[in-house]
């Protein structure tokens, strides 16, 4: 047996008082921790989209083709640009910008692709965003365990909890990446924290 094991058998072992708190404390934190490091597989899932720039362009209509006057042959609408074809066999090619893609859920869902046009070019923003909320983790466990031991493991926990939970609702009003992403991080941050402090408190 350890000097550890010793300890906790001295002051009496688990009790009722540590599984209360472990079915507690698992429910308000362990399940949420959980939920938030996979969170992203929902958050970024690929949605069906077309690139709808140049939706207004008529077939049979007149244009300016690079070699002249010209009809319109064709619209071919791809995933990240639109191709349109003339009659004197010249085609132009129109890229999708902020708000020019139409996207086609399975099952009417949103997440942050088609809510800021995570695609084609941006597409990499998308796994840069799980990077991010990854870095909070690794920068929580750095800085806080420190704090813990001078401002008290149950304080500690308490608060980044409660932090924990007040920035996931506000996450979920983002209105632009950048603000998605800095609260990633910062919830990162805080469910570091919380995690390991929850088994410390146990004992």
């Amino acid at each position: 047996m350890t000097d550890t094991e010793k300890l906790i058998s001295t002051l009496g072992g688990r009790g009722r008082f540590q599984n209360t708190i472990h079915l507690l404390a698992g429910f308000g934190g362990y399940v949420p921790l959980c939920f938030n490091h996979v969170i992203m597989a929902f958050h970024g899932s690929k949605i069906p989209h077309t690139c709808r720039a140049g939706a207004d362009i008529e077939i049979g209509s007149n244009s300016s083709s690079s070699s002249g006057q010209a009809y319109v042959t064709n619209v071919t609408h791809g995933q990240c640009l639109t191709t349109v074809a003339y009659s004197d066999g010249q085609e132009k090619v129109l890229a999708c910008s902020a708000g020019q893609w139409e996207y086609s859920p399975h099952y009417g869902e949103t997440n942050i692709v088609s809510q800021f046009d995570l695609v084609c070019s941006a597409e990499y923003l998308t796994s840069m965003a799980t990077t991010i909320y990854f870095t909070g983790v690794m920068v929580g466990g750095l800085v806080f365990g420190d704090l813990a031991d001078r401002f008290g493991r149950r304080l500690s926990m308490m608060v980044t909890m409660f932090s924990a939970l007040v920035v996931s609702l506000v996450s979920a009003f983002s209105v632009n990446y950048a603000m998605f992403v800095c609260l990633r991080f910062l919830l990162g941050v805080l469910q570091q924290v919380g995690g390991p402090l929850l088994v410390l408190c146990l004992f």
